[in-house]
């Protein structure tokens, strides 16, 4: 009964019953452990590893169940989607800003299902060393610019000519 909803599966079992044994069946169905809608969560989570769907799962629910990202955590996630049903397979990736994620801006609209891939990119680091004022690790952003990246160290340090 993979791949049924309850309310079918329901169903399902009370049509067999009504054809052999009993008249106007009525059962209830209960789920003790969902096992079988696997959902992988990789990167830059507190906890990656596979967890599954219980029940309807958006996609900021499943980054709180992940314990959250880590401060390493970079600018985007992706979303890796495989529409096993299509011939051939086809795999639609979206990206999300994790900043919107965490503010809810993005992601508490978007269902999960079966087979999703989560991966939350790690923050673009660079170093820079040498005559500048503040030599370190620094984050590169979206767009940065040599001329920007010099402006953040400080420029030419004090014994540069």
């Amino acid at each position: 009964m993979a791949g049924k909803t309850l309310s079918q599966v329901v169903a399902q079992l009370e049509s067999l019953l009504e054809s052999d044994y009993y008249v106007d069946v009525r059962l209830q169905v209960e789920v003790t452990e969902y096992s079988s809608q696997p959902v992988t969560v990789l990167g830059e989570v507190q906890r990656p590893g596979t967890y599954y769907l219980e029940g309807r799962t958006t996609l900021t629910q499943m980054l709180a169940e992940a314990g959250g990202l880590k401060p390493t955590a970079g600018p985007e996630l992706e979303l890796r989607r495989t529409d096993h049903e299509a011939s051939p397979r086809r795999q639609e990736v979206r990206t999300f800003s994790t900043a919107k994620l965490l503010t809810g801006e993005q992601g508490v609209d978007v269902e999960l299902r079966s087979g999703d891939v989560l991966s939350v990119s790690a923050k673009r680091l660079c170093f820079v060393t040498g005559e500048v004022a503040r030599p370190g690790q620094y984050e590169i952003s979206a767009g940065l610019t040599l001329m920007q990246a010099l402006s953040q160290v400080g420029g030419q340090g004090k014994f540069a000519s």
